[in-house]
């Protein structure tokens, strides 16, 4: 018995509410929402602009291996 089978099992052996609950969250799991793939217009200019203007905080692991290697000399 693979995994579905085992899980259509248990779900038509439990009561009828909870199996419909579960049910409900399988389905609505397993539906692609094209909405809740899109970015907002906000959300694109704010990611553009964290690339455009890179956090002074953060280094690339290029430059964190450059400064490790001058302490070490």
């Amino acid at each position: 018995m693979n995994k579905v089978e085992e899980a259509i099992e248990i779900l038509q052996n439990l009561p009828e509410e909870k199996a419909r609950v579960l049910a409900d969250a399988i389905i609505d799991a397993a539906t692609p929402r094209s909405e809740d793939l899109q970015l907002s217009d906000e959300q694109v200019v704010e990611i553009e602009r964290r690339i455009n203007e890179p956090s002074p905080r953060f280094i690339t692991l290029a430059e964190a291996q450059a400064r490790l290697q001058k302490l070490r000399v």
